[in-house]
């Protein structure tokens, strides 16, 4: 798995370069273990910024990147010096998706001193794809034939979207299944509800549906951080249980 990654990163590090970023550069461990420990103590941030600037050497590793204390609630969760909600993506944009549906959701909010969107991708097994796609297909059609009179505009996108994925699998393209993690963080309570509110507006001016991850807020939070958590690997749900839910 190792090296297989190796042999991908350099790809995908220039796949952002094309996307408008700058390259991205692999994470050293003691770089890693320091962004894990930020995000579960937020306060100790500036403590580290300090140091870099002073030229002191910082010691951490893995051992120290969790956090000393923390409790889970069925929408928040409580870590060391922060507070943080998690919230899942429940169903995708309607019709037509732009390429700046999320710069909303993605941008900085004034309420939350910390906001984190993470991507997730499953490339779907080619002998699965074509299966796939012809249920979005037919759920595409009931859809848009339950509806009397006038079509739905979003109905009649999607199943046009879901025609031409058809098409495309046909031609030999792959399928990839996606969601959206999105985690806010505040240094306190008195912020808490404001942020939640900002970020479920940014999402909805995204058409994008948000739900806390209820009951496993602790979970949503570690797999948002980027650092191969693969959360269907972890699940007690049998899989096969699961390509239906």
């Amino acid at each position: 798995m190792a090296e297989e990654i190796g042999r991908r990163l350099p790809g995908l590090s220039f796949g952002l370069k094309a996307a408008g970023v700058s390259t991205g550069a692999p994470l050293t461990p003691a770089d890693l273990a320091r962004r894990v420990h930020e995000a579960y103590d937020p306060a100790c941030a500036v403590e580290l910024a300090a140091a870099d600037a002073a030229g002191v050497p910082i010691q951490l590793d893995w051992s120290d990147a969790g956090p000393t204390a923390h409790e889970e609630g069925d929408r928040d969760y409580r870590h060391d010096s922060g507070r943080s909600r998690t919230w899942e993506a429940i169903k995708p944009p309607p019709g037509v998706v732009r390429d700046n549906l999320l710069e909303r959701l993605m941008s900085p909010t004034a309420q939350a001193s910390r906001k984190r969107v993470t991507l997730l991708y499953r490339p779907i097994d080619a002998a699965n794809t074509a299966t796939v796609v012809d249920r979005d297909l037919r759920a595409a059609i009931n859809r848009e034939g339950r509806r009397r009179g006038i079509a739905h505009a979003h109905d009649t996108a999607d199943l046009r979207a879901a025609k031409q994925a058809t098409d495309e699998e046909a031609d030999g393209a792959g399928v990839v299944g996606f969601s959206i993690l999105v985690t806010a963080t505040v240094p306190d309570d008195a912020g808490f509800d404001a942020a939640c509110t900002a970020v479920e507006r940014d999402a909805r001016s995204a058409r994008i549906r948000l739900s806390p991850v209820y009951g496993a807020q602790s979970a949503a939070f570690a797999a948002a951080l980027g650092v191969g958590l693969s959360l269907p690997d972890l699940s007690v749900v049998p899989h096969p249980l699961r390509e239906h839910l």
